[in-house]
């Protein structure tokens, strides 16, 4: 995945860099409308030795890092919910408990629907920390002198 920017400063290595919205932005995601204007998100990021104030750069985030990241925020907790669910008779039976089948199947399916969102919530927050989604400077443009 890929986008644009622009450096408004260098620091330490680091640079902060503002992503214009992409094409495929429509006037209700996030990125590209709040109240009508544009707008423009800004990140910190490793700068290569050639980046200065004022360049264009164009920022890459590993699509394979993104695939896996939706799969697991996005796809574990149904898959929980159905593990869940499918496993419902054989956890009731163990623990003795008396309801209907289609109850247990639910109140199963449900507890481990929060098993799945919890730990897809931690590991959203373990790739935050880690800065493993954040895009890197692949190219520079038009760089100042």
């Amino acid at each position: 995945m890929r986008e644009r920017g622009i450096v408004i400063e260098v620091n330490d290595g680091r640079a902060l860099v503002e992503i214009e919205p992409g094409e495929g932005c429509g006037k209700g995601c996030a990125c590209s409308a709040v109240e009508g204007k544009e707008h423009l998100r800004r990140v910190e990021i490793e700068a290569p030795g050639d980046v200065r104030p004022g360049s264009m750069v164009t920022l890459e985030v590993s699509s394979g890092q993104v695939i896996a990241s939706s799969a697991v925020l996005f796809l574990g907790p149904p898959a929980c919910f159905v593990a869940g669910a499918a496993l419902s008779k054989p956890v009731l039976a163990a623990l003795g408990a008396q309801m209907s089948a289609d109850d247990g199947m639910m109140l199963c399916g449900a507890v481990a629907f929060v098993v799945g969102l919890v730990g897809a919530i931690l590991f959203s927050r373990r790739g935050a920390q880690r800065d493993w989604l954040k895009p890197q400077i692949v190219e520079v443009f038009n760089a100042a002198p």
